[in-house]
């Protein structure tokens, strides 16, 4: 999926590359000092199917297993019911939000809360850090590694203790 200049409502897949000056995705690098803020607040996502729509499809849908001949309507309530349902229970996202000088921004969603915090965490820390930083953060399905994967130091955050990862500065020159 490609990062998007919207509202983020599709989880990123792909990687962010990071150093004290620069951060790179898909083919496009930024200049940290072009950048006016990081933000990480959770997506809003609307609902195609209103709560009035989906209560009245599954009581459609119930009720038309008692109704003869009503083989469509049974389907098409219970098609509704399902997308609506599916819909309410989809998992939460979150995002951060990278607002340049230019008054463009990108945005990078992930249910992992916690490494979309990390990430802003790590490239704030970043910008002001006078010792080198070469991070790699990639963005997998449903949370965050931090790591390299040729190096084969991966760091997930979701459901560990951020504490008991050691160093973020994971990209070596020297191969191991």
């Amino acid at each position: 999926m490609s990062v998007k200049k919207e509202d983020g409502n599709n989880p990123y897949r792909g990687s962010l590359i990071f150093t004290n000056t620069t951060l790179s995705f898909e083919g496009t690098t930024i200049q940290l000092k072009n950048v006016t803020r990081f933000t990480t607040h959770e997506v809003k996502r609307y609902h195609r199917i209103s709560p009035l729509v989906l209560l009245v499809s599954i009581i459609v849908f119930f009720l038309s297993f008692s109704w003869k001949g009503t083989g469509y309507i049974t389907v098409i309530s219970g098609a509704i019911t399902g997308f609506g349902i599916y819909e309410y229970f989809r998992p939460k996202l979150y995002a951060l939000i990278i607002e340049l000088s230019s008054a463009s921004h990108y945005t990078f969603s992930s249910v992992d809360k916690e490494g979309i915090f990390e990430i802003c965490r790590k490239l704030t820390s970043a910008m002001t850090s006078e010792t080198p930083v070469n991070t790699t953060v990639t963005f997998n399905s449903d949370k965050i590694i931090f790591g390299d994967h040729v190096a084969r130091d991966k760091y997930e955050v979701n459901n560990s203790n951020i504490a008991k990862m050691g160093s973020f500065n994971n990209n070596t020159e020297t191969p191991i």
